[in-house]
């Protein structure tokens, strides 16, 4: 196990944090958001734009959601609130964007000894989410604008940001990366003069296993949170043997007593249901969306003897291992929706007409099914996958354009 932990961890690049992060969460707080460092919750918050973020958090959420969920038609206009909202936070918000698109990408802390310690405060990257739906809001009123330019500057700086926080190896990050390529995929199929560079880019993250990657990392460092612990109270104890008595008969008791204790064998069981989880998070590569079931995934996982064993991580859990399966699954099918969609957009360009045909119909999210690309006499597409999900996707594998 120790060897199989020190092979993941040096293929991890350790950084520091950098000023254009700690500018992002001065500018972040400026916005009313938490900063990412522990170290910069001194920056003073501006609760006035905290307040006016919350009351239009819901609505944002929910606008969001069901822009990315469309299927058909171009996007909606902005509810009046948020896009109130939205112009009155543009000049703070154009700040940030200029500081992602000009100078380097932000980058909190990755040290795996310090992250390794039972209380180090992982970055929440709640501001970088905050920011990431308002730079979209931003794409989707320019968008309705017709200021492409100033759309396409949007989404690179959403890019960008999204790129920065991929960096990072935790389950956080990996999940919020996952997620705003979601909501970025969702609204790219629906927009016009998208740049060029967007289908290969898609075609990458279609193929990336972040999430399943996020729960390595977090299983690895639980394990050796869970070494460094032994190691510090077996050192403890042979401090405490050797200043309270050189006797080796009693110092052998002392640690047999240590050995043989509820909390040795707490940590040796928590060591356990971390090769566990591994083991179940290697299995789960091994197949998609289109092959199983999430509830077969559940199933399969239960047999890893998850049972009865202790662990302080929620995501060790069969159930929310499956879950945070189909979720990754489901978000590359629907990257690579986005990737056909977005080149078919770009034939028409250059053809003047839709093309006959699509490029690739496989999907390499499913290698076994494809892509269904469909002409209508009305001068629609559409586009779909070849099978049905159970459960069905919270954004439908569907695309049809406008005529």
């Amino acid at each position: 196990m120790t060897a199989r932990s020190e092979a993941f961890f040096v293929q991890i690049t350790p950084h520091s944090r950098n000023a254009a992060a700690e500018q992002f969460d001065r500018l972040g707080a400026d916005m009313g958001f938490l900063p990412n460092d522990s170290r910069g919750l001194t920056i003073r918050i501006n609760s006035e734009a905290e307040q006016a973020y919350a009351a239009i958090e819901s609505l944002l959420n929910e606008f969001l959601q069901l822009e990315i969920a469309r299927t058909a038609g171009p996007l909606s206009g902005l509810p009046p609130q948020l896009s109130a909202y939205l112009t009155a936070i543009k000049p703070k918000l154009s700040e940030i964007q200029a500081h992602i698109l000009q100078g380097d990408v932000p980058l909190w802390e990755v040290d795996i000894e310090q992250m390794s310690d039972q209380n180090y405060p992982f970055p929440g990257l709640v501001n970088t989410l905050n920011i990431q739906k308002l730079l979209l809001l931003s794409v989707m009123d320019y968008s309705q604008r017709q200021q492409y330019d100033e759309m396409g500057s949007a989404l690179e700086a959403s890019w960008r940001l999204n790129q920065a926080i991929a960096q990072r190896p935790d389950l956080v990050a990996q999940i919020s990366t996952s997620i705003v390529s979601e909501y970025q995929a969702g609204l790219l199929r629906h927009l016009n003069q998208v740049p060029s560079q967007w289908p290969v880019r898609l075609a990458q993250q279609s193929k990336q296993q972040s999430v399943i990657k996020g729960l390595a990392f977090d299983n690895w460092i639980q394990y050796r949170s869970l070494q460094k612990s032994l190691e510090e109270v077996v050192t403890r104890d042979d401090m405490a043997n050797t200043a309270a008595d050189n006797n080796p008969n009693h110092k052998m008791l002392r640690s047999l007593s240590y050995w043989f204790s509820p909390a040795y064998a707490f940590n040796l069981d928590n060591i356990d249901s971390v090769r566990t989880t591994q083991h179940a998070v290697q299995r789960l590569s091994d197949f998609t969306v289109c092959s199983t079931t999430q509830s077969a995934i559940e199933q399969l996982l239960a047999t890893e003897s998850f049972s009865g064993k202790s662990t302080d991580s929620p995501s060790a859990v069969p159930a929310v291992l499956a879950q945070r399966w189909k979720l990754l699954g489901d978000r590359a099918l629907t990257l690579e929706l986005t990737q056909k969609v977005l080149e078919l957009k770009q034939q028409r360009q250059t053809l003047g007409q839709w093309p006959e045909h699509l490029a690739d119909a496989t999907s390499h999210a499913c290698p076994r099914q494809k892509w269904i690309y469909e002409r209508a006499a009305d001068n629609t597409i559409t586009v779909s996958l070849s099978m049905a999900l159970i459960p069905a996707p919270a954004v439908p594998l569907r695309y049809q354009s406008s005529p």
